[in-house]
């Protein structure tokens, strides 16, 4: 899975999961996912991060975090169906923004066609960064603080060591000037 999927993932998710965001409008009646459904939405995202990152150490820390959030909320998600539990969340009518204009999408902007255009060009260090980004977002999405705070570890060591890496890239790119079409011959008529 490309990164472009992972940051629409990681977005649709925060839109899920935040009910002000869901269709513009306030005071909506509550997220649509229950806590332990979100946290297993996360922990599926985590192992996608996990598997396009460059950092194949880190990589392999990204999904061990998913694999054990996965575990704990499968957990949770069969202790919390109860008798007269609704499995069904409420309908939401996911119309156009009353108040005018689209809700603000950071990912939304780099969007060009259909598909992050930005990241066909990316350097793989600078991959790394874009989803360590999506792993701070996903840290906030989650429920369990040590979860939380193992995520956001992970993405500063993986922002620690893209960091040198990106400058390498940077510098090790040759660059050379673009050479002008030779201007044609005209002759007076």
């Amino acid at each position: 899975m490309g990164t472009s999927l992972i940051l629409e993932k990681v977005s649709f998710l925060h839109g899920l999961l935040d009910p002000n965001t869901v269709d513009g409008n306030p005071g909506q009646p509550g997220p649509i996912f229950r806590t332990a459904l979100a946290d297993y939405a996360v922990a599926e995202i985590l192992r996608d991060i996990g598997e396009n990152l460059k950092d194949r150490t880190l990589g392999m820390q990204i999904r061990g975090i998913g694999k054990e959030l996965a575990s704990e909320s499968s957990r949770s998600m069969v202790s919390s169906w109860d008798e007269g539990d609704d499995i069904c969340p409420p309908f939401r009518h996911f119309g156009p923004n009353p108040r005018g204009g689209p809700v603000p999408d950071p990912w939304r902007e780099l969007i060009d066609g259909g598909r992050l255009s930005v990241l066909d060009h990316v350097t793989p260090a600078m991959n790394d960064v874009l989803l360590a980004t999506a792993l701070r977002e996903l840290a906030s999405l989650t429920t369990h603080e040590k979860t939380s705070s193992a995520l956001k570890q992970a993405g500063e060591n993986i922002v620690k060591n893209a960091s040198s890496k990106i400058y390498d890239e940077y510098c090790g790119t040759r660059v050379k000037p673009r050479i002008p079409a030779p201007t044609p011959h005209r002759t007076a008529a």
